[in-house]
């Protein structure tokens, strides 16, 4: 699989699995094939060193209460229901964020927010993470970047 995904886009340097569907041997795997970082066991607000007998990855955050497929797919919650939970999320982070940096995933998928009735939605939350000078979005290679700088593996 990585060698397919590097042929098309360049080689992953993490790895979200399909379902979160994970088995007791996958971060060793990961690790011996290079993939420094991981997002498949639900860490809270900030980076962690897993480790593993082939050495430590960094387990990245990942969320299923801000996740639109929780909320829409699982829960059936009505339209609206995400951009409100991260809203309300984002503000209680940000106050916590005073004392030590947070992260704060936020899980979309194409098939589930990237239709005609969502799109406002998917523009409040941009609105929401961009209007703060203390917020910053970005990608899961930055947050591992800026982790490891800090914090050296064990």
């Amino acid at each position: 699989t990585l060698d397919l995904l590097e042929a098309r886009f360049g080689r992953p340097r993490g790895w979200l699995s399909p379902g979160m569907a994970q088995t007791d041997d996958s971060l060793r795997l990961l690790r011996v094939h290079g993939i420094e970082f991981d997002h498949d066991w639900m860490i809270d607000d900030r980076p962690v060193w897993l480790e593993t007998p082939a050495g430590p990855i960094v387990g990245l955050p990942y969320t299923l209460a801000l996740n639109d497929v929780t909320t829409y797919v699982v829960e059936h919650q009505p339209d609206g229901s995400l951009a409100d939970r991260t809203l309300r999320s984002l503000a209680v982070l940000r106050r916590e964020a005073e004392h030590h940096p947070l992260v704060m995933p936020i899980g979309l998928h194409p098939h589930v927010m990237g239709v005609a009735h969502r799109i406002e939605e998917v523009e409040r939350i941009v609105a929401a993470v961009t209007e703060h000078d203390d917020v910053r979005a970005c990608r899961s290679s930055e947050i591992h970047d800026w982790f490891t700088a800090q914090v050296p593996p064990p």
